[in-house]
């Protein structure tokens, strides 16, 4: 008999940016003496070995694949939380996906899925702007996963919250390099006349600005846009790119977007885009911070507004979002509550406890003490204790359900 445990995780939103990850190489399927041992959900084929691990490497969430006599059982990276280690004669095998350090497995080593390691990351995505993070881990009985998804901007939310920023400098810190293919948004509005705003793309330590923007607003009696490079106070300029036309009048809205390759900026204002070549002494990749007129102090004339700023290199940690259950009954068994949080004694007879409990959402335990009297007990029950029939008479019950995450651990019993 497998007892499935269900981890149902309340998880906030880190507001916390995190770094982006790099998807997993080299991913093999390793294939060890195993069983699983606590898991949400799976799937059932019915094809042969080699095919099954086949589809699992190349099916994007499939993380562990189970051998059966007539077929096998499909993991995906939501699914599975523990294996069980055996050795060769038990029999039953488990295929799991791992990125290696290297094209060739690792033979002659220590032994498999690990290879000597205490954990193993593989990180994989859906196409989309999704991640999803699954860590192995050992120990002597076990193997355990845990799992996470990671979730990166790729554009402006339409819901975002003007962030109405007017005191500068304001500077954001990158948590990733900015690689080609990145993409950098900004929407805010412009300063008012004689006044100009900046934005710097800048390895501080080194002082290099790859890219170098500057929307005057009749300052000076410029109302252009310049786009430099500068290395160590030295102005790197291309031909053309110091006197843009300035679409934007005083106290306008405008939105900013710069998008890397290997060797260009495509810089975009309010739609309009312009190519800017990069220059190799001052690498965009090298980058740690977006500043938003940088000079500020020295410069009082740099003002505007920043309503959003962000890029695709923001991202953020999110939890699995469960499927509610379906076709919840109550079970009836021979047991008692060992340690609980809170419970509620009510006087009702048995049968119409056993139907409050199955309607009330956040009832999964209730417990007949006599005739009159029932226990009532919430998610935050921590263990039951089975009992025979000829040792307890009182009858314990068990709902296998929440309707939303307020509580994290929900244990499925398999009678």
């Amino acid at each position: 008999m497998v007892t499935r445990t269900l981890f149902l995780e309340f998880c906030l939103i880190f507001s916390i940016f995190c770094y982006k990850p790099e998807i997993s190489e080299n991913v093999k399927m390793v294939v060890v003496y195993g069983t699983p041992l606590e898991f949400s959900n799976s799937g059932k084929s019915e094809e042969n070995w080699a095919d099954c691990l086949d589809k699992c490497w190349k099916q994007w969430d499939c993380v562990l694949v189970f051998q059966l006599s007539d077929g096998c059982e499909y993991f995906k990276i939501q699914e599975i939380q523990k294996v069980t280690k055996l050795d060769s004669s038990s029999g039953h095998k488990v295929g799991i996906k791992r990125s290696l350090p290297s094209d060739t497995c690792p033979r002659d080593t220590e032994p498999p899925p690990l290879f000597g390691n205490v954990s193993s990351t593989l990180i994989v995505t859906d196409g989309s702007d999704n991640y999803y993070k699954s860590e192995i881990t050992y120990s002597p009985e076990k193997w355990s996963f845990n799992n996470s998804m990671l979730k990166c901007l790729t554009d402006i939310p339409e819901d975002y919250v003007p962030l109405n920023i007017t005191e500068f400098p304001y500077n954001y810190s990158l948590t990733s390099p900015f690689l080609p293919g990145e993409t950098f948004f900004m929407r805010g509005k412009t300063p008012g006349f004689n006044q100009e705003i900046t934005i710097a793309f800048w390895n501080k330590d080194a002082f290099g600005f790859a890219i170098f923007i500057i929307i005057n607003e009749d300052r000076a009696g410029r109302n252009y846009i310049e786009i430099y490079t500068y290395n160590m106070l030295n102005t790197l300029k291309r031909d053309g790119m110091d006197r843009l036309p300035n679409p934007y009048g005083y106290y306008t809205d405008f939105e900013i977007r710069v998008t890397s390759s290997e060797t260009v900026a495509t810089i975009s204002f309010n739609g309009t885009e312009y190519e800017y070549e990069l220059f190799k002494e001052v690498p965009l990749t090298k980058i740690d911070l977006f500043s938003v007129n940088y000079n500020t102090g020295k410069k009082d004339f740099q003002t505007g507004t920043v309503d959003f700023l962000g890029w695709t290199g923001d991202c953020w940690i999110f939890c699995y979002k469960p499927e509610i259950s379906k076709n919840v009954k109550m079970v009836v068994v021979y047991g008692d509550i060992l340690d609980y949080f809170y419970s509620d004694t009510v006087n009702e007879n048995w049968v119409d406890c056993l139907d409050t409990c199955w309607k009330q959402w956040d009832c999964v335990e209730t417990v007949r003490k006599n005739r009159k009297k029932t226990l009532k007990m919430s998610p935050n029950t921590y263990r039951s204790d089975p009992k025979s029939l000829h040792s307890f008479r009182n009858s314990a019950i068990f709902l296998f359900h929440l309707k939303h995450l307020k509580y994290a651990v929900l244990n499925k019993w398999i009678i």
